[in-house]
């Protein structure tokens, strides 16, 4: 079970990592005997000045670059990567 709130910071990538493990060994066989549910997030980390139309758009460039490296991950988008080359290798966990 995920657990934040008030007092507990936790990083977006951190709880993006936690709740992909969370439901990637969740018991779905007790919904389905073959059912199998993973998930893949993208993450980007707000810049300064930076839209929420951009924040999106960089956040769904990430979740597609995870599905195309073999899906069930995370992939982060960092603010050094909106302030300096945006053309780099995201970060996949």
């Amino acid at each position: 079970m995920l657990q934040t709130g008030p007092g507990s910071p936790v990083n977006a990538d951190a709880l993006a990592e936690r709740l992909r493990r969370v439901v990637s060994q969740h018991p779905w066989h007790e919904v389905s005997p073959e059912l199998t549910v993973t998930v893949s997030m993208g993450v980007a980390t707000a810049g300064s000045g930076e839209t929420a139309h951009g924040l999106l758009v960089r956040a769904d460039h990430r979740l597609y670059c995870a599905k195309r490296q073999g899906r069930d991950r995370v992939c982060v988008a960092g603010v050094e990567e909106l302030e300096t080359a945006r053309g780099l290798e995201p970060t996949c966990v």
